[in-house]
């Protein structure tokens, strides 16, 4: 099982960006707001099925597993999540692997996560 950690916010897409990751509007529906702060940066993407909105994003903090078996029961996997809150609770289940020490993770969690969110702009999920 993989574990990926974003911490990402809105963008636009440019031609210095050969692939940019993006949510669909689908994605981002359970925040309604987010999504009319965000409108002007809306973009129609078709493919041979349908017609969407996209909303292009930038990543601000990753992670690459370094957490505990309780942060899958206490999470889901892909949903998105737009508060702080929700940020502070996921640094509690930091857990030191073969490759990082716990205090390594939770230098790179504060920096990478905690400090640089702005709620009402950044986007927090995990994957697996």
């Amino acid at each position: 099982m993989g574990l990926d950690i974003s911490h990402a916010v809105p963008s636009v897409k440019n031609s210095n960006v050969e692939e940019l990751d993006y949510f669909t509007i689908e994605e981002l529906g359970a925040n309604r707001g987010f999504i009319e702060r965000y409108t002007h940066l809306l973009v129609e993407k078709e493919d041979e099925f349908a017609k969407t909105e996209i909303l292009y994003f930038a990543e601000k903090g990753y992670q690459r597993k370094g957490m505990n078996p309780k942060f899958y029961e206490d999470f889901e996997n892909d949903k998105l999540y737009f508060d702080l809150q929700t940020v502070l609770k996921a640094y509690q289940y930091l857990k030191a692997d073969h490759v990082n020490s716990l205090e390594e993770l939770q230098l790179n969690f504060k920096k990478n996560f905690i400090e640089n969110f702005v709620e009402g702009e950044s986007i927090f999920f995990a994957s697996w």
